[in-house]
């Protein structure tokens, strides 16, 4: 089983903010592992959808964004236990990035108590 989530190419030229988001949610996915996830493809295009949602004026500079980052980031570190988002994101639950970041923040916070 694959998630549907593809990586956009948006992040070819980003400022450094987004940059570190990136490897934030790179480094929180890597207790990830198997053959089931391209953690990789899936953060990044995770970081994108946020980007988009949450950037005011073009910048990502703002509470919103790095709220979201940071609770998707400790979601993704919890590992791939039975209703955690790396085993949602296993099952296909998400037709996309942009579904993830709709999640609700009582949404997220159920998926860091388990």
């Amino acid at each position: 089983v694959t998630t549907n989530i593809v990586v956009n190419s948006e992040l070819n030229d980003v400022d450094e903010e987004r940059q570190l988001a990136l490897e934030f949610l790179e480094e929180a996915s890597a207790v990830i592992t198997g053959e089931k996830l391209n953690m990789k493809s899936i953060v990044k295009s995770l970081e994108i959808a946020a980007a988009k949602k949450f950037s005011q004026n073009g910048s990502t500079s703002n509470k919103k964004y790095w709220d979201f980052i940071n609770s998707i980031a400790a979601a993704i570190s919890r590992g791939d236990k039975v209703g955690s988002l790396a085993a949602k994101l296993a099952n296909g639950s998400f037709s996309s990035p942009e579904d993830v970041v709709r999640l609700s923040e009582t949404d997220l916070n159920a998926m860091l108590s388990l």
